[in-house]
């Protein structure tokens, strides 16, 4: 609190970001807890997974279940006063989400941060929601689909996060693996049919090679059977003729 880019802003301006955070903690904060801890394939294939191997067991036990209650009344509770069903409430909490983006990228417009050349708190709460949302693992998700149809909104993240946190050379690491796994795919990928190929005629010629070798050593022995009927037939004839 009185630190910051805040402290130095008018009143006016103030206000309105004040107005924006109020605005985020109502319509985007509950689709964002849903997304992580409410939606049961985000939830059981990657929320629960990774809140489990960051707090070990057996914390993690009691930990996911505990934060997936906690988002579950923050969503919920405030709008069963209004006797709606769950699935209704789902839509309305994606539906207020989205139109909060929208306003946050109207608002952003062209500027580097939302009040001017340096972040504010606001810079830093839609960083917040934004970033683990564009940059996690919760690729289908719609939301997620929704910001990344707001290039502006994307590259606020983008700088934020190159000028604050700077990747570690941990990171730089782990980047490069992923590059050189990935390169290494797609060149299996294109190589399929020339292995494919390769290894038939392989076969082919190593076949052809055993058949050779067997009848050469006399291991296969190929019968006329066309000549072996004509002889019969010449010797009948020929029975024939003598009496």
């Amino acid at each position: 609190q009185n630190c910051g880019n805040d402290v130095s802003m008018s009143r006016k301006i103030q206000a309105d970001n004040k107005a924006y955070i109020c605005l985020l903690e109502e319509k985007l904060k509950p689709a964002f807890l849903h997304s992580w801890w409410l939606d049961a394939n985000a939830y059981t294939e990657t929320t629960r997974p990774l809140f489990a191997k960051a707090s070990g067991f057996p914390l993690s036990l009691y930990v996911t279940k505990k934060m997936q209650s906690s988002a579950s009344d923050a969503v919920y509770t405030p709008l069963q006063k209004q006797d709606i069903t769950e699935q209704e409430i789902d839509k309305l909490i994606y539906k207020d989400a989205k139109e909060c983006i929208n306003h946050l990228s109207n608002k952003l417009g062209d500027q580097d941060f939302f009040f001017g050349d340096s972040p504010t708190s606001l810079d830093a709460m839609v960083f917040g929601y934004i970033a683990p949302l564009i940059k996690g693992p919760l690729i289908s998700c719609q939301l997620v689909k929704h910001i990344n149809g707001f290039s502006n909104l994307c590259n606020h993240t983008n700088r934020i996060l190159s000028r604050f946190f700077p990747p570690t050379p941990e990171d730089m690491e782990r980047q490069r693996q992923k590059e050189k796994e990935k390169n290494e795919a797609m060149k299996n990928d294109l190589d399929f049919p020339n292995k494919t190929r390769n290894m038939v005629l392989a076969g082919v010629f190593a076949l052809s090679a055993m058949m050779a070798f067997a009848y050469s050593s006399g291991a296969v022995r190929i019968q006329d059977t066309n000549n072996d009927m004509n002889i019969y037939d010449l010797d009948e004839d020929t029975e024939e003729d003598m009496s």
